[in-house]
């Protein structure tokens, strides 16, 4: 999928309490974790998902995988994998993203035609 993609990270996001908890035991790498996560589920358009396989994508321990189920940042998934707790509550689901998507994917080649004058004209 061309284009930037986008998830939504609340402003507060410091101050929830799960991720609180994790500072203040020293668990940073575990609540940046959750952050990478949040981006390649958002990026491969999963619906929060993602395979065990992705935490080696991002060098994240299976320690510190346990660490973010036990915190509730993240659910094992019943067929393997995991879940990240809560994600189609502040992202958009991915047929809502792919609408999106292709609406933006359709203006700018609209904007692109404009500006090169080949506009919605018929070839003659």
């Amino acid at each position: 999928m061309a284009g930037l993609q986008w998830i939504r990270l609340d402003t507060t996001f410091p101050d929830n309490p799960k991720i609180m908890d994790l500072v203040d035991r020293n668990l940073h790498r575990v609540a940046f974790a959750h952050i990478e996560m949040m981006c390649h589920v958002g990026k491969t358009l999963t619906d929060g998902y993602f395979a065990e396989g992705a935490l080696r994508r991002y060098a994240i321990t299976k320690k510190d995988a346990g660490i973010a189920v036990e915190s509730g940042l993240w659910v094992p998934s019943r067929g393997g994998g995991f879940e990240i707790n809560g994600w189609a509550e502040h992202n958009p689901v991915d047929d809502a993203a792919m609408a999106r998507s292709e609406k933006a994917r359709r203006a700018a080649e609209k904007r692109w035609r404009d500006q090169r004058g080949d506009g919605d004209a018929q070839a003659v």
